[in-house]
């Protein structure tokens, strides 16, 4: 592993990181609106080439061997999640398919989650998706990349990382890595540093 970085995400990455975000997402629906999964990994590739929302590459951190895409970090912090998720739905609001969609997409998006959902609390840093490619997988790059967010965290002034798991293996696995489970009914876990 001595040729592995990490980094920034950057242009060039874009592809990759927007692959990887895509095949990782439970309900990708919900983070770009309902479509063909063209339409949707679309709208994606525009959030990442877009500043300024929870998807803009400044929230990420890719993970590299030489050249060979391996994985990513996207987080923010926790003050910012809610501004960062509202531009983001702004930005997504127009590119939904009709106006029936675009309605919905307000609705349920931009005003049910902005009013109702809460990620993560404002004292912590939010680990939105640590993602690595299958390939690569049980090498120890989630690890590194586990290893950045917390370290971003500390630089940040976090006393407290947050994330929420997608399924009870996820849970048990980040359990390994230090964190308890706050909230069952999102899976909601909480890691001191």
């Amino acid at each position: 592993m001595k040729s592995v970085r990490l980094a920034q995400g950057l242009d060039k990455d874009i592809e990759d990181i927007s692959n990887l975000i895509y095949e990782t997402e439970m309900h990708p629906e919900y983070e770009w609106g309902k479509g063909t999964e063209v339409e949707m990994r679309k709208r994606l590739i525009e959030m990442l080439k877009e500043k300024d929302n929870r998807f803009a590459l400044d929230n990420i951190i890719v993970c590299k061997e030489n050249e060979n895409f391996i994985g990513i970090l996207l987080s923010a912090e926790g003050k910012k999640i809610k501004p960062l998720t509202f531009k983001s739905d702004i930005k997504l609001l127009p590119m939904q398919c009709n106006l029936v969609e675009k309605v919905k997409y307000a609705v349920f998006n931009i005003v049910g989650g902005y009013l109702f959902y809460k990620e993560c609390n404002k004292d912590e840093y939010y680990l939105s998706n640590i993602a690595v490619k299958p390939e690569y997988r049980g090498k120890g790059y989630g690890n590194m990349l586990m290893e950045a967010g917390e370290n971003i965290a500390r630089e940040k002034g976090y006393k407290k990382i947050s994330l929420n798991a997608n399924n009870e293996k996820l849970v048990k696995l980040y359990e390994k890595f230090g964190f308890n489970l706050e909230e069952n009914s999102d899976m909601k876990m909480i890691k001191i540093i």
